[in-house]
């Protein structure tokens, strides 16, 4: 279930938008071709949330998760992962 808002090019979304992509998961950021892409951060129905760089709808390069319990998880260059 995805419910989009945001920049539509030849019918696909593209460019900054906010998707609900589930009842307890919403990403708001860039997005190339539906796909999260660029900045961007998804929030998770626990409380936690990503806010960082996207490719090709994954975490990629430099971001950070930081977990319902309060740990938080970096990353950093260019093919970092959590």
């Amino acid at each position: 279930m995805v419910t989009p808002r945001g920049a539509f090019k030849a019918g696909q979304l593209s460019g900054v938008g906010m998707a609900l992509l589930s009842e307890s998961v919403v990403y708001v950021g860039g997005f190339l071709q539906w796909q999260p892409s660029g900045q961007g951060t998804c929030y998770f129905g626990d409380g936690s949330f990503y806010r960082g760089q996207w490719e090709g709808g994954v975490f990629h390069g430099v971001g950070e998760l930081r977990a319902a319990s309060a740990e938080v998880f970096s990353s950093s260059g260019s093919d970092a992962s959590l």
